[in-house]
């Protein structure tokens, strides 16, 4: 995967919390989560590093606001 679908990643991510009612209370200790689905290889952590550094440019952190099921 190169650059450009990392930046979709991203950009997906984004979009689904963006489009996530922010009207809707969640229970305590309870996070949104987003699975990421992605076949193996050597560029497949630089990818969920990627996701991670989005996410927290706009505010979440991961295990703090946020999980990332890795699939």
């Amino acid at each position: 995967m190169g650059l450009s679908t990392v930046g979709l990643i991203v950009t997906l991510a984004l979009a689904i919390l963006v489009v996530a009612p922010a009207s809707e209370a969640q229970q305590q200790g309870k996070f949104p989560r987003i699975a990421v689905l992605l076949a193996r290889g050597p560029i497949a952590h630089l990818e969920i590093e990627a996701l991670g550094q989005g996410l927290r440019e706009v505010g979440y952190g991961e295990g703090t606001n946020i999980l990332i099921e890795r699939r």
